[in-house]
C-alpha cells in the first residue's frame, strides 16, 4: 500500500507542535510511524567517537512501545553484531537510507543479526535519515521498522518520506532548541536560590553548569577530566554511587552529603533523571545533580533541623520529625515529644522520605549521620 503524503504531513506536524511545547515524543513518534506504515520507531542519539567500535549505540534512545522490548534485548547485548552500525550512516545531504541501499539480498539472507535476531523479534526491514548533526558532531537518526512479510521501503515510498523530511528536521531542531532554552531558564532560577546545577550525559560526563555550579567547581567540588570528583578522596564512592543512580536501568533518584572542603560546611547533592519528551535524545543529558550548599548553625539544638530545611526545603514540622526519627528515636516517642498525634508524624515523615529521596528509615539515619558530619 502506497504512503500517503497527506497522512505523512500531518503526523510531522505533530512531531513539530511536540518539540515546539516541549512535550513527549512518545505518541507522536508512534503516529508518524503508522503514517510511514512502519511497525515501530526508534530516534536515536549517535556519538560519533563510539560509533562502532563497542558494538552498540548511544543509550540515548527514544522507541514506540511496539518494539521496546526488541530494543531492549539489542541493547542488552542479546544480538548478534549489527552490521549496520558500520554501513549505514546516512548524511544530512540523503533522504531516507533502506537495507537495500547498504547491503545486497544475499548478504541479509547470510546475516545473523538480520536472520537470527531482527526476524525472530518480527521485525527486517528499516528506512533511516539523519535529522541533524553534522559530521564529528552528536546526530540524531529517524529509523523507521518493518516487519519481515511486509514489502520494504520501495523507491516511491522513499521519496514520499522525503518529502516530509523537512519537516521531521524542522521538528528535532525546534526540539533541540526548546531543551537548551528549558535547561538555561532551570539553571538560571536554581542560581537565585544558591542551588548549583550540573547537568551530565549517559556517561556520567559533564554537559553544562550554571553560574552556581561554577563557582562550586572552583571552591569546592573538583573536576577530573569531564567528572565531578568530591573534595576529600575518601568520599568519592558516595559521590560515584549517588550519580550511578539516575544513569542506571532503573533510574532511580541519588543522594549524597560532602564535606565541602571549607570549614563545616557541607554539599548535599541530589542526583536526577532527566527522562521524557526525549531530553536525553536531543540534549544527550540524561542526569541532573543539584548541589545546595549548607552552613552549620552554630547553636548545637538547632544544627540538624536547620540543615534539613537548608538543603531539602523542609517545612519546620518535617524537619523536627526528620531530626528526631533519623537519630533513632521511634515514632511514638517522637509524637509525644512533639506534641502530635503519632499519625501526624507519620505524615510528616512520608513527606520528608519523599523530599530528601531516600525510602527508608535507615536511609534517613545514615542522611542524619553524614550531614551532621
Amino acid at each position: 500500500m502506497a504512503l500517503l503524503f497527506s497522512e505523512l504531513k500531518a503526523a510531522a506536524n505533530g512531531l513539530i507542535e511536540a518539540a515546539l511545547l516541549g512535550a513527549d515524543w512518545a505518541e507522536p513518534l508512534a503516529a508518524f510511524a503508522a503514517a510511514a506504515g512502519a511497525d515501530g520507531s526508534t530516534l536515536v542519539r549517535d556519538e560519533p567517537p563510539d560509533r562502532g567500535r563497542n558494538g552498540s549505540r548511544s543509550s540515548c534512545l527514544l522507541t514506540t512501545q511496539s518494539i521496546s522490548s526488541a530494543v531492549s534485548r539489542y541493547l542488552g547485548g542479546q544480538a548478534p553484531p549489527d552490521p549496520r552500525l558500520m554501513r549505514v550512516s546516512p548524511t544530512l545531504m540523503q533522504g531516507f537510507v533502506t537495507d537495500l541501499d547498504c547491503f545486497t539480498v544475499k548478504e541479509i539472507a547470510a546475516s545473523p543479526f538480520y536472520q537470527e535476531f531482527l526476524r525472530p523479534e518480527g521485525l527486517q526491514w528499516h528506512g533511516c535519515s539523519r535529522l541533524t548533526g553534522a559530521e564529528g558532531q552528536p546526530q540524531i537518526y529517524l529509523s523507521l521498522k518493518r516487519a519481515p512479510d511486509r514489502m520494504h521501503y520501495r523507491p516511491q515510498d522513499i521519496r514520499t518520506l522525503n518529502s516530509v523530511l523537512p519537516l521531521l528536521r524542522g521538528a528535532a531542531r525546534a526540539a533541540e532548541a526548546v531543551f537548551a532554552a528549558e535547561s538555561r531558564e532551570r539553571g538560571r532560577l536554581l542560581s537565585a536560590g544558591r542551588r548549583a546545577v550540573i547537568e551530565l550525559d549517559a556517561r556520567g560526563r559533564i554537559m553544562s553548569a550554571n553560574a552556581a555550579a561554577e563557582d562550586m567547581l572552583r571552591g569546592g567540588l573538583v573536576l577530573r577530566g569531564a567528572r565531578l570528583a568530591a573534595p576529600q578522596a575518601t568520599e568519592q564512592p558516595i559521590l560515584d554511587a549517588a550519580l550511578a543512580r539516575p544513569l542506571g536501568p532503573e533510574r532511580q533518584c541519588g543522594l549524597a552529603v560532602l564535606s565541602s572542603g571549607t570549614g563545616n560546611a557541607r554539599l548535599v547533592i541530589q542526583a536526577l533523571p532527566l527522562t521524557g519528551a526525549a531530553r536525553d535524545v536531543f540534549r544527550g543529558v540524561a542526569a541532573m545533580a543539584i548541589i545546595t550548599p549548607v552552613e552549620q548553625p552554630s547553636a548545637p539544638s538547632a544544627v540538624l533541623v536547620d540543615l534539613l530545611r537548608q538543603a531539602f526545603g523542609l517545612t519546620p514540622s518535617e524537619a523536627r520529625v526528620s531530626a528526631l526519627v533519623g537519630q533513632g528515636v521511634p515514632l511514638a516517642q517522637a509524637a509525644q515529644q512533639l506534641g502530635l498525634s503519632e499519625g501526624t508524624v507519620r505524615n510528616y515523615l512520608k513527606a520528608s522520605l519523599s523530599k530528601t529521596g531516600v525510602t527508608r528509615q535507615a536511609e534517613l539515619a545514615v542522611l542524619v549521620t553524614r550531614l551532621l558530619g
